[in-house]
């Protein structure tokens, strides 16, 4: 994360293994988080909704950093095939 953008202030590192998140909102985060995926996988792109629930949009994660406010937004993994890790860095 250092690396990515070395002034981006978290407090906590999330490590997911094969989780595929049901739609939800970040209940205790603070502003932006960052996720990467990892790991040799297929699908597994984080769907964000808007503050409505509506407009999915689907963003691979794969390999690459993606921020995102998923305490307004709501959030979900879609379905994937093989071995997925995911980090996300936030603030609480």
């Amino acid at each position: 994360m250092r690396l990515k953008d070395p002034k981006f202030k978290f407090t906590s590192i999330q490590y997911n293994k094969n989780q595929r998140a049901a739609r939800h909102r970040d209940a205790k985060n603070v502003g932006v988080s960052y996720i990467i995926g990892l790991g040799n996988y297929t699908g597994g792109e984080l769907i964000i909704f808007d503050e409505d629930e509506k407009n999915p949009k689907k963003h691979n994660i794969k390999n690459r950093f993606y921020s995102f406010n998923g305490s307004i937004c709501p959030h979900e993994t879609a379905p994937f095939k093989g071995e997925r890790y995911s980090l996300v860095f936030y603030s609480i």
